[in-house]
């Protein structure tokens, strides 16, 4: 019998590590008495990179009760590098009787790198879900 050997290497462009990640968001995940008018954020380990964090990165959508997306909100993204977050401005109030979640996508592969930091390192998926009654 010939020993089989495998290896697992982690790819050091995809490892996030305890690197960039979210550190918090307003709303928080599970927030069932949000307003309307509420301006969504997303805190940040260190300042994210208004390049790769665009709208297709951060993003906003009202979704289901299996998290499928019902309609995304048009959203305006600023960045704060001194306070390190992104806040999801919107034209029209959010709609009540709806859930919605807070999206921060991460890399899906080694050249969709999802959103990154200003240094470069690139940030665990994030997911929050909150209610306007």
């Amino acid at each position: 019998m010939i020993p089989l050997l495998l290896a697992c290497a982690i790819d050091p462009v995809l490892d996030t590590g305890l690197g960039f990640h979210v550190v918090g968001s307003s709303p928080e995940d599970g927030e069932q008495d949000v307003i309307e008018a509420a301006i969504p954020e997303v805190r940040f380990s260190e300042a994210a990179s208004e390049e790769n964090c665009g709208s297709g990165q951060v993003r906003l959508d009202a979704i289901d009760e299996n998290d499928a997306v019902l309609f995304t909100v048009e959203t305006t993204s600023t960045f704060s590098s001194v306070d390190e977050k992104i806040q999801l401005e919107h034209d029209i109030p959010l709609h009540h009787g709806y859930d919605y979640a807070l999206t921060v996508r991460g890399a899906t592969s080694e050249t969709d790198l999802g959103c990154t930091s200003l240094s470069g390192e690139v940030v665990a998926p994030f997911f929050a879900r909150f209610r306007v009654p």
